[in-house]
């Protein structure tokens, strides 16, 4: 069987690549907003935990209000202030930030948030550091429309980092509330949920404005999954398809009896427009199934092969 691929992203994410180390530095820079930038409180997770972490935090409307209180508009990077000590630099693998909004107040006890999170920032390994009592600021890959009259939920997660410790995240307790979720001990990736807590990490936001990564470029809205073209084809054919976020792809050919042929791609991808060249000459005329599967997103069509 002879096969080639071919990936087309159509987009400015293209700068992203995920086979390759990204290095992320704080510059001390001052978010645009947040809620505290003490650092007399401190906690260990999600970034000194060096077998893996998961924490969910939520921000109530209003707590982002230093050095005023926070607009509506497209958050473009998330800050974290470190404690006293200086972080890394330490190298973390499937480090994934995502973020939701709600009208919940407090966390449910007993679970993680149920619903809906982005996918705003994904590295398979990424190296991170900061100077003790400043701010880690990490630009996301995918804005994230902000609404300051619901609250915010952000989820940050670590599949391990060899070697982290000696530092901590500020934070604050609130007394009699629920604002953080973090995974269970000895758990990762997947991980199970350990505790809800009134910790609430001193976080940063700043805001742009929708497209300021490149205004001229269009990011698909929903998941797609074209026709391939031509069809019938014979020997090869175009595959496209879309993806609005950050998302694990997985694209596959299968036959009628859906045994899996050939994975096309099987691969982290950013938010943009992709397209894979199929060519077989060693398949006999027939009917064959492609399938795309995501997290969010399943479908699958017919081609025809013709000889």
């Amino acid at each position: 069987m002879k096969l080639f691929k071919i990936f087309k992203l159509e987009i400015a994410y293209s700068l992203l690549i995920f086979n390759l180390v990204f290095v992320s530095f704080s510059k001390a820079q001052t978010p645009q907003y947040y809620n505290y930038n003490n650092t007399t409180g401190g906690n260990a997770f999600p970034f000194n935990v060096a077998a893996g972490k998961r924490i969910q935090v939520l921000y109530r409307p209003g707590d982002f209000n230093q050095p005023s209180p926070a607009v509506a508009g497209n958050i473009t990077s998330v800050s974290f202030m470190i404690g006293n000590l200086s972080l890394g630099p330490f190298t973390y693998s499937d480090f994934v930030i995502k973020m939701g909004q709600t009208d919940l107040i407090n966390l449910v006890n007993g679970e993680w948030f149920s619903g809906q999170l982005d996918t705003v920032y994904y590295r398979p390994t990424v190296t991170l550091s900061s100077p003790a009592a400043q701010w880690l600021t990490i630009q996301l890959d995918r804005q994230f429309t902000f609404d300051p009259s619901q609250s915010l939920i952000i989820d940050v997660q670590q599949c391990g980092a060899p070697g982290a410790s000696g530092f901590s995240s500020a934070t604050n307790i609130l007394i009699s509330q629920v604002r953080r979720n973090s995974s269970s001990a000895g758990t990762s990736c997947p991980f199970i949920w350990g505790e809800s807590t009134g910790v609430v990490h001193n976080t940063g936001i700043t805001l742009g404005l929708t497209g300021t990564l490149n205004q001229n470029i269009q990011i698909p809205s929903v998941y797609s999954l074209f026709q391939n073209y031509p069809n019938p084809f014979n020997p090869s054919t175009s595959i496209r398809y879309d993806i609005p976020e950050i998302s694990f792809v997985k694209l596959a050919v299968y036959d009628i009896l859906g045994k899996e042929i050939v994975s096309l791609v099987n691969e982290p991808q950013t938010p943009g427009k992709y397209e894979v060249i199929f060519e077989s000459t060693s398949l006999t005329s027939g009917i064959y199934l492609y399938k795309l599967i995501t997290e969010r997103f399943t479908d699958t069509k017919r081609m025809l092969l013709i000889k």
